[in-house]
């Protein structure tokens, strides 16, 4: 039996989803991107943006690791 599956295609949240995902208002999300303490939304489309579901949930894993991980240089 041939295994034809299909790589899975990133799956991606907008705003409103990651505010509830996180319960917190828009400018706590910009204000933790712009300290490093967040995942960087990717860009979608024209004036879309939108965070990619493996990058949140690497996050919500261990978010002391992960900021170490993505701390700027």
């Amino acid at each position: 039996m041939s295994n034809n599956a299909q790589p899975q295609s990133p799956r991606f949240l907008r705003r409103p989803a990651v505010e509830a995902r996180y319960g917190v208002s828009t400018a706590s999300i910009y204000r933790w991107i712009k300290i490093g303490a967040f995942p960087m939304p990717r860009r979608i489309g024209p004036g879309a943006v939108a965070w990619r579901v493996d990058e949140l949930d690497a996050f919500d894993e261990d978010p002391d690791a992960w900021r170490e991980k993505h701390a700027a240089a």
